[in-house]
Parts: structure tokens; sequence; C-alpha cells
């Protein structure tokens, strides 16, 4: 979000700065290139105005799917270190020699994940 703070703080103060040219040039300027400098203005106010909630709004989007990466992430990581345990517990699992049913099912049941 710095770079937004930036990019939109040197963009007023430029807009700013021709704004204040424009409203000196305003008294020197003949009657009918008046209305051309005011609409002028208007424009490069009007379209600064779209341009920052343009950058607001790109900014927004970006962060959204930053934190949808981070949550995916994190959810990767779970599931691999379920994983991880998982193929621990078999490997234990193997090695048990489990001969009787009664055995197999108290075995089967300290390996239940969840």
């Amino acid at each position: 979000m710095c770079v937004q703070r930036n990019v939109r703080a040197v963009g007023e103060d430029r807009l700013n700065a021709i704004t204040q040219l424009g409203d000196r040039l305003l008294s020197d300027t003949a009657v009918p290139d008046r209305q051309v400098l005011k609409q002028q203005l208007t424009c490069a106010n009007v379209t600064w105005r779209q341009l920052s909630a343009d950058i607001a709004e790109h900014c927004r989007q970006c962060q959204e799917h930053a934190d949808a990466v981070r949550v995916f992430t994190d959810c990767l990581a779970h599931l691999n270190m379920s994983l991880d345990e998982s193929e621990n517990q078999l490997r234990l699992a193997e090695n048990c020699n489990v001969v009787t049913f009664d055995g197999c099912r108290d075995q089967l049941k300290s390996l239940k994940v969840c």
C-alpha cells in the first residue's frame, strides 16, 4: 500500500500545481479561451480522480489475491504435515506384526487420524 500512497501523493501534488498554474493563467486569458482552459482543468481533475480510484481498486484486488495465496499456502502446509504424520503412522503399522482380529482392530483404532 506504500506504493499506492506514494503514487497518489505525487499525482495529487502535480494536479495541485497544474490547477494553481491554470488558475493564475485564467486571469490573464482572453474570455473565449478561459472556457477552454477551465474545461481542461476540469478534465484533468476528473481523469485524476478516476485514475486514483482505479489504483485503489487494483491495490485492493492485489491484496485479496495475496491473502488468498497466503491461505492456500497455509492449507497446503497443514495438508503436507498431516500426510507426513499419516505416512509415519503407516510405517509404524507395517512393523506391528498383528496376528489376531482383536489386535488388528486395536492397531487400526490407534492409527485413526482425525
